[in-house]
Parts: structure tokens; sequence; C-alpha cells
């Protein structure tokens, strides 16, 4: 049920959020120095049993699809080392979060590419707390290889 507090709440969290996508983004935050990464994600080439006998080749985490659970405490800093080992560039978006723009993981966002066989570091405070998911925002177009039609995506908890 929405009471008038929960009315305020989402009508002050909205225009605050307007007032955050009028300033301006920084296309890169390269200029930061690394941090001590928490977790690391690699995205790259995987095979998967589907069913007896039947393998694919397809895009994952860490060597899996989908890729494995992380677990991150809400309002604790995380710092995600993110590698990426395919000829793509790509995105890790995580689903859910209040997080900056530069660290959201949505091109139409403004959040830096992971480069081909480069990496990228997310550092975040995970909120709000829930059952979550991470997965990639690069668009598949025409090529049913890539995006949401490969087997990047993973489980979080916060």
């Amino acid at each position: 049920m929405l009471n008038r507090r929960k009315f305020l709440t989402i009508g002050g969290a909205s225009a605050v959020g307007a007032a955050l996508a009028s300033l301006p983004r920084f296309s890169s935050v390269a200029a930061l120095p690394l941090a001590k990464p928490d977790l690391t994600l690699r995205i790259a080439p995987v095979s998967v049993e589907i069913a007896p006998g039947k393998i694919i080749k397809t895009v994952g985490y860490n060597g899996k699809a989908p890729g494995p659970i992380l677990r991150m405490r809400e309002g604790k800093r995380v710092t995600v080392d993110v590698r990426n080992d395919t000829d793509v560039d790509e995105l890790v978006h995580w689903h859910g979060q209040f997080v900056s723009p530069a660290v959201d993981g949505s091109e139409e966002e403004g959040t830096p590419f992971v480069p081909a066989h480069g990496s990228r570091q997310y550092t975040f405070s995970p909120g709000p707390a829930g059952s979550r998911w991470y997965h990639t925002h690069t668009m598949a177009m025409d090529h049913l290889d890539r995006g949401g039609f490969t087997g990047q995506f993973g489980f979080f908890l916060c």
C-alpha cells in the first residue's frame, strides 16, 4: 500500500534522480588509481552441457554460464575487477542497484565499456538489499551469439 510517507520518498528520489541526470558525465574513470578488488569477473568463451551429450559454446563469467553467485553487503563499498577476454567491448549491469551512471553498466546511462581483451573496475556501495542479478548490457543487434543471448548473467545477494 502506498502511504503518504512512501509517496513523498519516491517523489523525492525521482527529483534527485532527475537532478543527477542533468549533471555532466565523465567518459572514463581510468585516471583513478586501481583498488585491490574484492571480486573478479572474467568474461570469456565457455562450453556448457545443456543436455546429456549436447554441448554449446557461449560466453559466460568465470568459466560458467550462469556466472558465480556474488555476495555483497548493503552499503559496504565493493570493488569488482572485470576482465574481458572476448573480441568485443562489454558492459556489466548491476540490475536493481542504485549506483552512479559510471558503474551502472548500461550504455544508455553513459557507462564506459570494458574494452575487448581489456579490463575495468567497478566500485560502488550496493543497495538496496535483496536478491539481484548482474548481466551483460551489450546490444546483440543481429548477432545471436552476443548480449542477452549468451550465458552472461549471474545472481548476487545484497
